[in-house]
C-alpha cells in the first residue's frame, strides 16, 4: 500500500513519540486497527507538504549522525507496518512472473520548496542535489521489469501544485514506466 505524503494534517507532528502516530495512523489503518486486513499490509510512506509546513525543524532531528525525519525514526524503531525508511528511498517487489521496483522520491525537496530549508543542515547540505543524484541512480540501475516512482506531487496538473517542472525534466527517461502521486 502506498501512502504519498500529507500523512499527518495539518501541521504534521513534533517528535517521534507524538500521539498523533498512535490516533491518526495506528488505530486507523495500523497494528491497533481494528480492521484485521490492514494489520497485514505495509504501509510505504513518502512525505508531503503537509509533512514538512512551519514545524519541519520539530520533525527532523540528527540521529546517530544521519540526519531523519521523526516519521522516518518511527518507521524504524516501532513495530508497525508505517514504512518510511528514509526521506527518500527504494524498494523491489518481486514475483514469478515479474519485478517492479518502487523509488520513493521526496517532491518537496525535489521542487526546492522554502519548507524543505528547514531540515537540518541547509543550505550547506544541498538536499535536493543529493536526492537528484540518488534518483539517477537508482534509474539507471533499475533492471526491474517496471521502474515506478512515486512522490507527492503530480507531474502535471491545472492545479497550483502542478505541473511540476522539476518533475517533468527529471522524469523523462525510457526507464520510468509510471509517475503515481
Amino acid at each position: 500500500m502506498l501512502s504519498l505524503g500529507d500523512n499527518f494534517y495539518q501541521e504534521g507532528v513534533k517528535d517521534a513519540e507524538d500521539t498523533r502516530f498512535h490516533f491518526t495512523y495506528e488505530l486507523v489503518y495500523g497494528k491497533a486497527s481494528e480492521r484485521e486486513v490492514l494489520k497485514t499490509l505495509d504501509f510505504y510512506q513518502i512525505l508531503g507538504n503537509h509533512d514538512h509546513r512551519d514545524n519541519a525543524t520539530a520533525q527532523v532531528c540528527t540521529f546517530l549522525s544521519v540526519v531523519v525525519d521523526f516519521q522516518v525514526i518511527y518507521s524504524n524503531l516501532m513495530e508497525t507496518n508505517f514504512k518510511l525508511p528514509e526521506l527518500w528511498y527504494s524498494f523491489t517487489i518481486k514475483k514469478e512472473t515479474f519485478s517492479m521496483k518502487m523509488i520513493m522520491i521526496d517532491t518537496m525537496v525535489m521542487m526546492g520548496s522554502r519548507e524543505t530549508h528547514q531540515l537540518p543542515g541547509y543550505p550547506e547540505r544541498d538536499y535536493r542535489a543529493e536526492q537528484n543524484a540518488w534518483l539517477e541512480e537508482e534509474l539507471a540501475s533499475c533492471d526491474a521489469d517496471y521502474c515506478l516512482v512515486s512522490g507527492h506531487h503530480p507531474m502535471y496538473s491545472v492545479s497550483t501544485h502542478g505541473p511540476t517542472s522539476a518533475l517533468v525534466e527529471t522524469l523523462q527517461v525510457e526507464k520510468v514506466s509510471i509517475f503515481i502521486s
